[in-house]
């Protein structure tokens, strides 16, 4: 599964619109629309995936790859990984998923997570 990564940064945003960090959850094959609708408003787009050879983390628009273990197999690890990158970041990121596993682990680390 992938998981975007977005950092709002853009020369005419506002402090608040620049300060904005969003976190995308995919399925396997990909969910290209929300990586170029990211992009397209100038949020670079990091990507979480198990699978860091995957076409949308060749995007223009994907700025980073973080490594996370398989949502289906390793759902605790995966929430592990997304906080320790998240800790890096200046401001915490919004969470975008899209997949049922990559649901049910964030749902059931959502205190964690918050």
């Amino acid at each position: 599964m992938l998981v975007a990564l977005a950092v709002a940064a853009g020369k005419q945003r506002t402090d608040v619109t620049a300060a904005l960090s969003a976190l995308f959850l995919v399925g396997l094959a990909g969910e290209i629309d929300m990586l170029r609708a990211l992009g397209l408003r100038h949020i670079p787009v990091a990507l979480a995936t198990a699978e860091t050879d995957a076409p949308m983390t060749r995007s223009r628009y994907c700025k980073e790859v973080v490594p996370v273990p398989p949502w289906w197999s390793e759902p605790e690890r995966s929430v592990d990984a997304l906080i320790d990158w998240a800790a890096t970041k200046d401001h915490k990121p919004v969470l975008f998923y899209d997949g049922d596993h990559d649901l049910v682990a964030i749902s059931r680390a959502r205190e964690r997570l918050a």
